[in-house]
């Protein structure tokens, strides 16, 4: 049987696969840790009519998925290693953001599928919120840094669509 941190992985990353097919985008994620899971590519249409990844702009991301987390003053707080911060925080050519995929304490409620015929549905419970950490200080700790998600900063369909619309204009997310 997996690991429990390797359920939690797997559960987050279906739910970041869903949302960003259904959005239109693609992503991929790396084999190797090196402080980036995965890349959320945009879909340019060549001279040709093909579709392709690759030759638009593309967010960098870390995605962590946990059910411990408070909820203080419309902010998530959440205590992310200090190594995965200080991975966030380097400027790079590319967006990079922490895709937080919170779940509820009790294990028996992360995925939930009712129904028993074509009308079935599954049900991811909770959701994941997304925050840049752009321009933040590289921290010395060596264990933790709190950081605060606004609320409002849920990953949801249309959140990678406006990412892109604002990279395309040169803003920053």
């Amino acid at each position: 049987m997996l690991p429990i941190n390797k359920i939690k992985e797997e559960i987050s990353r279906a739910f970041v696969s869903l949302i960003t097919a259904r959005s239109g985008y693609v992503v991929e994620y790396l084999g190797h840790d090196f402080g980036i899971d995965g890349t959320i590519r945009e879909l340019i249409k060549l001279p040709n009519g093909d579709v392709r990844p690759g030759y638009g702009p593309s967010i960098d991301f870390q995605l962590k998925s946990t059910e411990n987390y408070i909820i203080e003053n419309d902010n998530i707080v959440y205590d992310l290693e200090a190594k995965n911060y200080n991975d966030l925080v380097v400027n790079s050519a590319n967006p990079r953001i922490l895709i937080l995929y919170l779940l509820p304490r009790e294990q028996d409620r992360w995925v939930k599928i009712l129904g028993k015929d074509a009308n079935t549905f599954t049900l991811m419970m909770h959701s994941a919120w997304w925050h840049s950490l752009r321009n933040e200080e590289p921290t010395h700790n060596t264990s933790k840094v709190r950081i605060r998600i606004p609320l409002s900063q849920r990953f949801e369909l249309n959140t990678i669509r406006n990412m892109f619309y604002n990279i395309n204009q040169g803003n920053a997310l």
